[in-house]
């Protein structure tokens, strides 16, 4: 027996069918209920609920469910039936979809079946033609010439039968050669004698010129090619000992330009620049002139068009040759980027063993330059001789070793930040930027390390008074810990290869063998030690070195002269001016205050100022409107100013340069060097309507062209001028042409430990001398204190490293020294006594 299926009744189910707003076809029971007894189960009647109220039920608890599904996603509470209402997660690569077939009538395979049978040997051969030539870099010469020996067999073969018309038996070869002359050369036409040869002769010397044309057609292709790939910079460099710069930056023009320069010397720089070749030459030749570069000693200029990523492009650089590279920061606008790619590249070079130069690494973020070395000790494993890839350039692998008793070095440099620090210095001590951008320019000069093993055994204070060409400033100890006897354990421990750095040493520091004395000198061979010039000295030096430095400087000097408290104004922000105001509580003394005047200063920026507020113990105050508007400036307290401190906006020509040398936004630089003009002359217009006896020092970040009128204009109003493109690419040329003088610019470029102050002349003059002493005897006097003079300032003119030391000199009032002065914590302990 059949079991019942449905309980209802007809009339039932009728009802409930026409209850249904949507009635469902007859194979689907998706939304019906069944209900199924056993045989010998009676059907109850009293607990069958109708459909026409089941279904309406039904209904409503699918909508109440999607009310309460839509409620839970709105509060963010998630899909409360997430088994039910999520979908599964789509198959990412496992997706098949059944397509149907097309309908009658809309294909016919007919037609498919003819274009196979159109398509016929001529198309095939143009095909398989067209392979060749587009695989084959020399196919169309290849095609020529298969096309001319086809040709010329043809030929041949025709002259047989052309001879044997007329009875003439002609050898194989002679039909060849005479095929040949057919085809190259039509004057071949009148020497024929039948009918038959000369038509032979005719066809062939068309052909022959068709040819021919084909041939000088892909012959100055190829040529033309050549030389437009030689204009493009994909030719091979063939130098050695070079210096690679990458990247076409603002840094660019200026950094070549300084390295050109170098030691006076025939130096060689190879520019891998992402411009065209022909750009990057028309700008460096318009910026660097072909005599300014036989001045400068000769120097060569090779551009270069790659990445350092590419292989290919640092093997045509001739990278494994190179003595240094200098990866160059991307001018981008967020700076995280443009340092992740100079990350990137480095340890990208650090970690070939072909490569043996030193890696110099422009970086934005002082943080950024601790994390390269983190990662490049911790995360690369330097690569050993046996890792070492084939050579880049094609070279023997005796060429791309290292270079014995030579350890290469990575060299993250934030250059930025010195040029911040170097506006700081200026503001705080009048005339330090002139004497940090010759300290700093190939023209004047710089510093140097050498080895003297005459003066082992001699103190520090002896050595200062040795040389007449040049002014010791320290002392580069030998390496605690000697390298590693492989390359790969003593790059692992950067510390192992660098020797200790001491700036201005106490005059008691023995010169032990291994150390190198830093000095400032003209160049690398001018200079050499001599005969004691220390003076004997004077009856008054201790009252010199007690009271009289100590105060005369009361005696109406600027506070900035002694680094008393100050008051300094900081007039515009960007973000990279946070570090600047970090550097202030280490140079300013205690009391001193700090003023930001910025129409745009963001939340982030605010509360970083008040967490250098609250640390390091320095008051902020931050006014928000233009610089340049008179009504913002009258409402500061100016009579106290002491220092101010003129910033740009967005740095200095930081866009593209163009085909002028140029940056882009070279226009927007200007509006801001004429905001710096305006603002300064207003400052210096209301501290004069006020009374005040002492001017402020003001200092500027100004555009890198010096023809323009607002560039004159800043030469009156300002105290000193920075441009950062041009200062920072110096930094990047000092530390390219010996990578320890980067840790001297650290040192006495806003340093906790040692910097470069000025201090007044009459300080070290006793109250009775009559103040004439050479330069010599000035050293000695501020000795006394553990200073050191590099400069001094007499008649309005800065004097770096005078030639004539002992020269006697009348030192007055207005006289300046620049001194590299030591912190109290930088050598703790009594200092002895100087002695010849």
């Amino acid at each position: 027996m059949a079991p019942r299926a449905f309980s209802d009744s007809p009339k039932e189910q009728q009802a409930s069918n026409d209850s249904m707003s949507h009635p469902t076809p007859s194979h689907s029971t998706a939304l019906h209920t069944s209900e199924f007894t056993p045989l010998n189960a009676k059907p109850t009647t009293s607990s069958s609920v109708p459909r026409a109220i089941l279904l309406p039920l039904l209904a409503a608890a699918i909508a109440a469910a999607t009310f309460f599904s839509s409620l839970s996603w709105r509060l963010g509470l998630g899909a409360p039936f997430p088994a039910l209402l999520r979908p599964p997660p789509a198959a990412a690569a496992n997706s098949q979809i059944v397509l149907a077939p097309p309908p009658p009538g809309t294909a016919s395979p007919a037609a498919f079946k003819s274009a196979q049978q159109r398509v016929g040997i001529t198309d095939r051969a143009l095909y398989a033609i067209d392979l060749f030539l587009t695989t084959e870099p020399s196919g169309k010469l290849v095609l020529l010439s298969v096309l001319w020996v086809a040709l010329m067999l043809v030929g041949a073969f025709a002259f047989i039968a052309a001879a044997r018309a007329t009875n003439e038996d002609v050898p194989f070869g002679e039909a060849v050669w005479v095929s040949w002359t057919m085809l190259s050369d039509p004057g071949q036409q009148g020497a024929q004698d039948s009918i038959w040869k000369r038509i032979l002769s005719v066809v062939l010397t068309i052909k022959g010129l068709l040819l021919l044309a084909l041939l000088v057609g892909v012959a100055t292709d190829g040529v033309a090619k050549q030389v437009d790939d030689l204009n493009k910079g994909k030719g091979r460099v063939m130098e050695r000992g070079h210096v690679l710069v990458v990247g076409w930056t603002p840094h660019t023009i200026p950094l070549v330009q300084q390295l050109v320069g170098a030691d006076g010397s025939r130096a060689v720089v190879v520019l891998a620049g992402g411009q065209g070749k022909e750009e990057m030459d028309r700008a460096l030749l318009d910026a660097i002139p072909k005599s300014e570069r036989q001045q400068a000693g000769g120097g060569q200029i090779v551009t270069r068009t790659g990445s350092p990523f590419h292989s290919e492009d640092l093997a045509r650089c001739a990278a494994d040759a190179a003595r240094s590279i200098v990866l160059l920061s991307p001018p981008v606008s967020d700076p995280s980027q443009a340092d992740a790619f100079v990350i990137q590249a480095s340890l990208a070079l650090a970690n070939r063993a072909d490569i043996s130069a030193d890696i110099i690494a422009e970086l934005s973020s002082l943080s950024n330059v601790r994390l390269l070395q983190r990662l490049h000790r911790t995360l690369l494993a330097p690569p050993t001789n046996a890792q070492a890839p084939p050579s880049t350039s094609g070279r023997s692998s005796s060429s791309s070793r290292q270079r014995p008793g030579r350890m290469r070095r990575l060299v993250p440099v934030a250059a930025e930040s010195l040029s911040l620090r170097t506006l700081l210095s200026a503001a705080v001590h009048r005339g330090t930027a002139d004497v940090t951008a010759d300290l700093l320019d190939f023209e004047n000069d710089e510093f140097y390390f050498k080895e003297w093993p005459e003066l082992v055994g001699r103190t520090f204070g002896d050595a200062l008074f040795l040389f007449d060409a040049a002014i010791p400033c320290g002392l580069m100890k030998p390496p605690k810990q000697q390298p590693a006897p492989d390359a790969a354990s003593a790059a692992a421990d950067g510390a192992s290869i660098m020797g200790e750095v001491l700036v201005n040493p106490p005059s008691w520091t023995l010169i032990e063998p291994g150390d190198k004395l830093l000095v400032i000198a003209a160049d690398r061979n001018s200079y050499r030690p001599g005969p004691s010039r220390l003076p004997p000295p004077p009856p008054q030096l201790s009252a010199v070195n007690g009271q009289t430095a100590n105060q005369k400087s009361s005696r109406g000097s600027s506070s900035s002269s002694v680094g008393g408290k100050q008051h300094v104004l900081i007039c515009g922000w960007r973000p990279e001016a946070k570090q600047l105001v970090e550097l202030l509580p280490s140079i300013l003394a205690q009391g001193s205050e700090v003023t930001v005047v910025a129409p745009h200063i963001t939340p982030a920026e605010e509360v970083a100022l008040g967490n250098i507020r609250r640390q390091r113990k320095l008051p902020i105050r931050i006014k928000r409107g233009s610089p340049a508007s008179r009504e913002v400036l009258e409402s500061l307290p100016l009579e106290t100013v002491d220092s101010v401190i003129l910033l740009q906006s967005t740095q200095v020509n930081g866009g593209e340069e163009g085909e002028d040398g140029e940056g882009e936004d070279a226009d927007a630089g200007m509006v801001d060097s004429s905001q710096a003009t305006m603002t300064a002359l207003l400052i210096r217009s209301i501290q004069t309507a006020r009374g005040c006896t002492r001017e402020a020092a003001i200092v500027a970040e100004v555009p890198a062209s010096e023809r323009d009128v607002a560039r004159q204009l800043e030469r009156h109003a300002l105290d000193g001028a920075v441009c950062p493109p041009h200062l920072e690419a110096q930094v990047l040329a000092q530390i390219t042409h010996d990578p320890d003088v980067g840790t001297v610019l650290d040192e006495i470029i806003g340093s906790e430990k040692n910097r470069m102050a000025v201090r007044r002349a009459d300080e070290f003059i006793g109250d009775n001398e009559p103040g004439i002493f050479s330069f010599w005897e000035m050293q000695a006097r501020v000795r006394m204190s553990e200073e050191l003079v590099i400069a001094y300032r007499h008649r309005g003119d800065w004097q770096l490293n005078p030639t004539d030391k002992a020269c006697p000199i009348p030192w007055g009032a207005d006289d300046r020294l620049l001194v590299i002065r030591a912190s109290p914590a930088a050598f703790p302990g009594p200092v002895p006594v100087n002695t010849a």
